[in-house]
This record gives C-alpha cells, sequence and structure tokens, in this order.
C-alpha cells in the first residue's frame, strides 16, 4: 500500500494570498506546519519565482542565502555586495520566495526590506515567534501575514483517514493526535514510522495501532539539527525535560542552571503553559522529548534520571513519588523503600498495572517483604497471570505473617498451606485466587 497525503487547505490561505493584490505575504507558524508547502503553491501562481533558504549554516555569512542567485565574491565591500544584490534581483520583475527568513544573516534581513520598494514580489516564510521579538519584515506590517497553525483535531483525523484510505480507530486516531499536537510534518513522520515498524494494521476495514506511534530517525535527525547543539547548557535542560515531563521550574531549577533554563525558554524551545507563566515547564513539543530520549546514551540517560530524582527529592515530594520510582528505577540513585512501595501502590490504583509490577518487583527484591508482594500479586493477577500471583505469595509463611496483613495478603491472592509447617492459619477460609476475592472469616475484599 502506498500512503497518499492530501494537500489540505486550512481556511482559505492560498485563496486569499494571491500576489496580485498586494506587495507580497509572510507566512508564520512553528516548524512543520506546512508554511514551504503554503509558499510552494503560492509562488507556483507566478511564472518567475525564485528561491533563497535562511539556514543556521549561513547566518553569519553575509548575504549567504543569495549566493547562488547573485554575484558577491567580486565586491570588495559588504556595501558594494550589497548594492549589487538589490540591483540584479530588484531589476527583475520576480517573484522572490524567501524560506525561514528568521534565520537569514542582518545583510540578507536588510536586503529583502529593500526589495519591498523594487517591483519584487515576496513570499516569505518565518518561524514562530511566541517567545521573542518579532523579526522586522513581520514586525513592519508591509506585507500580507498568514499565521499558521497545527491542525484541528477533526483536521488531523481527516488528513490520517485520508492518507490510509480508510477510516481510523479513535483510539489509534488520539494516541496520532497527542503526540503529533496536529502538527502536519510531524503527524507525517510518525504515521510512516508506525506503518514501517508494523504497527498499523487493518481489522474489518479499520486501521488501528498496536502501541504508540514510532518516531522515524529521519524525524528525530531533523529535530535534533535544529537545536542549539552548541550550547551544553542549553541542551542540558532539554534532555531533563525529555526524562522528566512537565516539571515545576524551581524543581528544574535544582537539576539544571537557572541562566540555561532562561535561554532555553527565550530560544522558544519550552512550553510554560497557557497563561505564560513560569510554574511549571516542558519541552515545546512532545515528538522532540521522544527524539532526545532516542539519541540519547545509556549511561547519559541513567545520570539524568537521577538527577532528576535528586531534584525532586529535595522539594516538597507530595504527589511527586511516582514519578520519582520511576525515574529510579533506570536511574543511578536509590529510594526509601517505603517510598518505593507507596508508589507502586499509586500505579496499581492508576490501573498501569506494569508499572506496578516493575516497581513492586524491585521493592520486593530490597527486602520490603508481604506489603510488595501483594502489590506485586494484585498488579500480576491483572494482567491475567493469577497463578503466578498465587505461587507469590504462597512464599510467605502463613504462620509469620501478621494477623493485620492476613486480608491484604487474600485480596492478593490464595496462599496454600505453608512450606515450612503444612498448614494454614487458623480460623481463615481461603477460597479461589483467580479472581482475587477470597473471603476470610466474614470478612470480603
Amino acid at each position: 500500500m502506498v500512503l497518499r497525503w492530501p494537500l489540505i487547505p486550512r481556511g482559505d490561505e492560498i485563496g486569499t494570498s494571491s500576489p496580485a493584490p498586494s506587495r507580497g505575504v509572510v507566512i508564520v507558524g512553528p516548524a512543520g506546519v506546512g508554511k514551504t508547502t503554503l509558499a510552494r503553491t503560492i509562488a507556483s501562481q507566478s511564472p518567475s519565482a525564485v528561491w533563497a533558504v535562511g539556514a543556521e549554516s549561513t547566518r553569519r555569512i553575509p548575504l549567504g542565502a543569495f549566493a547562488h542567485l547573485i554575484e558577491i565574491g567580486g565586491a570588495p565591500d559588504q556595501v558594494m555586495a550589497f548594492a549589487n544584490a538589490r540591483s540584479v534581483l530588484g531589476g527583475r520583475h520576480i517573484t522572490l520566495v524567501v524560506d525561514d527568513a528568521d534565520l537569514l544573516d542582518p545583510l540578507s534581513a536588510a536586503l529583502i526590506r529593500q526589495l519591498l520598494e523594487d517591483d519584487v514580489h515576496l513570499v516569505v516564510t518565518v518561524g514562530s515567534v511566541d517567545s521573542g521579538p518579532e523579526p522586522a519584515i513581520v514586525a513592519d506590517g508591509a506585507l500580507d501575514r498568514i499565521d499558521l497553525a497545527p491542525f484541528a483535531r477533526e483536521d488531523a483525523y481527516r488528513v490520517l483517514e485520508a492518507a490510509l484510505d480508510g477510516p481510523l480507530d479513535r483510539v489509534s486516531a488520539q494516541w496520532m493526535w497527542e503526540v503529533s499536537e496536529g502538527n502536519p510534518l510531524y503527524l507525517r513522520h510518525l504515521v510512516e514510522g508506525s506503518w514501517d515498524s508494523g504497527l498499523l494494521f487493518q481489522i474489518g476495514g479499520v486501521w488501528q495501532l498496536k502501541s504508540r506511534p514510532v518516531v522515524t530517525d529521519e524525524l528525530a535527525t531533523l529535530l535534533i539539527s535544529r537545536l542549539p547543539t552548541e550550547e551544553p547548557d542549553v541542551m542540558d535542560v532539554l534532555r531533563l525535560l525529555a526524562f522528566a515531563g512537565d516539571l515545576d521550574i524551581k524543581m528544574l531549577a535544582r537539576a539544571a542552571s537557572p541562566g540555561a533554563v532562561a535561554a532555553a525558554r527565550r530560544r522558544g524551545l519550552l512550553w510554560s503553559g497557557s497563561d505564560g507563566t513560569l510554574r511549571v515547564v516542558r519541552l515545546g513539543h512532545p515528538v522532540l522529548g521522544e527524539a532526545l530520549r532516542e539519541r540519547t546514551p545509556m549511561l547519559a540517560a541513567r545520570s539524568l534520571r537521577g538527577r532528576l530524582v535528586r531534584a525532586l527529592a529535595a522539594g516538597p515530594t507530595a504527589g511527586e513519588e511516582l514519578r520519582m520510582a520511576t525515574l529510579a528505577l533506570d536511574g543511578e540513585v536509590d529510594l526509601d523503600d517505603a517510598l518505593l512501595v507507596d508508589a507502586s501502590e499509586r500505579a496499581l490504583a492508576l490501573c498501569d498495572y506494569p508499572l506496578a509490577e516493575r516497581l513492586a518487583q524491585a521493592a520486593l527484591v530490597r527486602g520490603c517483604g508481604l506489603r510488595a508482594a501483594v502489590i506485586l500479586a494484585r498488579a500480576m493477577t491483572w494482567q491475567g497471570r493469577a497463578q503466578e500471583a498465587d505461587v507469590l505469595l504462597g512464599s510467605f509463611d502463613p504462620i509469620e505473617v501478621p494477623e493485620y496483613e492476613h486480608l491484604a495478603w487474600g485480596c492478593g491472592g490464595r496462599p496454600p498451606t505453608s512450606s515450612t509447617t503444612g498448614r494454614t492459619r487458623p480460623g481463615v477460609s481461603w477460597t479461589g485466587c483467580g479472581n482475587t476475592r477470597p473471603v476470610a472469616r466474614d470478612w470480603k475484599c
């Protein structure tokens, strides 16, 4: 099967952006929302369109984005090079498309502003400007502005079903929506990555995902290539959040440099709530977190998790026990035994049975005894492994179990007779363990 991705205009963007009535258009939006696609569609209406692209690699080269269009090597200085560029480009009846104009060097940015005075129609794309001052080409209002946003939920579903040429079940569609947040580029990569990995399948003509969608290597490489890798402190903040998810800003400042946190926010790499406050922060997009986690070496990931656990433990831990314990499982730090058991019980209450099993198993290995075993047995039972739960609880001697723990023990499973005494606890009758509803005297679980 070949995936067919439709071009779906959102609103009347293309129709209202005809080159004729204005001096040009500037398209603003975050990476991956379709700015380049829309610019290409608008430029296709012109018979003489030329392209220039801003990039980090040419950002420090004067007029570097226009080197393929004009001869700048022979100019004795920047003033002459600027004049030559304006003469060449401004003297032609063209549509000039400038992609990623926010990555232009200062001289190139000044050139496109000057070309507005000449007979040049401009189509300019600019990254999201929510985190800082708008580029001059956006702020002065000389060009018609189009703000592109990610797909709305129903639009994303429509695109998915058009690409798959069939309906997609709502749970799978919701997964795609949550991970991509409606970003068209991310959405496409997630579908294609899941398709290539064999996670997408059809039942009764309806497409379904076996698990959460896969981030492709291509998308991970693209996302990381756009990060400030030359700034280790900022990258450290991003990696911490990749493993932490949402995090209180004070806790993040304990684990990382406060200055680096501020720098990451200025760059638009962090999301800090719809009201703009800095109480809780996370990465600007969940796909970025997945890409960073996949590209972080194992030992470095253990170190990051350990730093997060220590930062969380240094402040109020109410509500953070489960996160601390989960991070500690694969981190280089030990937790208090009681906190580990509490966390496993919390995971069980939230119906995350695999996580509850992992936490309870770790607590049991550390000698936390019957309470950890009961939680582990319940997690096993809810995953359809009641017989394993019976064997686990049967390894405890009922004579040595305190009376107050018997009811909890029974709820976890049915203990057989003691391996050392061959006896069950007097006065307690145990019934079927498969549904974890034993009866002890007149008590019912």
